[in-house]
């Protein structure tokens, strides 16, 4: 009878521990699957903030709709400004001469890029060689500078040539107050014309009264 009891209670203990394992296997399945669950809204929520974070900067739309409307949305939007820079970057390249059949966006832009450098090259040696006529240092400096430069020494050049235009015209006795250059050189050279003519009637006149002289003696 003592065994019996023995049996009975050892299998009660044996039946209460696989229960007692069981219940604590079955919670932590579902600690797991909460887990999971937790997991998987957390990334979904993450998701879902990214796209109206996306969507807004757009310009788009949010309320009342599923994540994967707005996803949709979002592609169309971008493709849609995608087209627009294509459209672009297509008319400059157009007015530069630049041939754009079959490039993307990217290979337009490089070869805006790279039209504007070879053109700037061109300005820069273009702009050297009349700074460099001029007597104008060009070293480390850029077009701007070169051009500002160029620009100072032709204004001091024209000065200078002014300086002895109005120096000609008062050994002439012109008046040049309110003349422009232009007209200050063509009233030179009018005055000088007048003087050769001048100067030709008096040899003329001369040698005729030479004549008279001659023919008196």
């Amino acid at each position: 009878m003592k065994k019996m009891v023995s049996s009975v209670l050892a299998l009660s203990l044996l039946l209460g521990g696989v229960s007692v394992a069981g219940a604590e296997a079955k919670q932590d399945k579902s600690a797991a699957q909460e887990v999971r669950k937790q997991n998987k809204e957390a990334k979904q929520q993450e998701k879902w903030t990214k796209a109206v974070e996306e969507a807004t900067k757009l310009g788009l739309g949010t309320d009342g709709k599923t994540l994967e409307q707005l996803k949709l949305e979002i592609k169309a939007k971008h493709e849609e400004q995608q087209q627009a820079r294509l459209a672009k970057f297509t008319a400059k390249a157009d007015k530069l001469g630049i041939e754009t059949a079959g490039k993307t966006v990217k290979e337009i832009k490089a070869a805006i890029k790279a039209f504007h450098a070879e053109r700037k090259e061109t300005l820069l040696k273009k702009v050297s060689e009349k700074a460099d006529k001029l007597g104008v240092k060009t070293s480390g400096k850029s077009i701007k500078q070169i051009k500002a430069d160029v620009k100072a020494k032709q204004a001091e050049q024209k000065q200078e040539k002014i300086a002895k235009l109005t120096e000609k015209a008062s050994e002439l006795q012109i008046e040049t107050t309110g003349l422009t250059v232009k007209e200050v050189k063509a009233a030179i050279k009018e005055t000088k014309a007048a003087q050769k003519e001048a100067n030709k009637a008096a040899k003329k006149e001369a040698k005729k009264e030479a004549k008279k002289e001659a023919k008196k003696a």
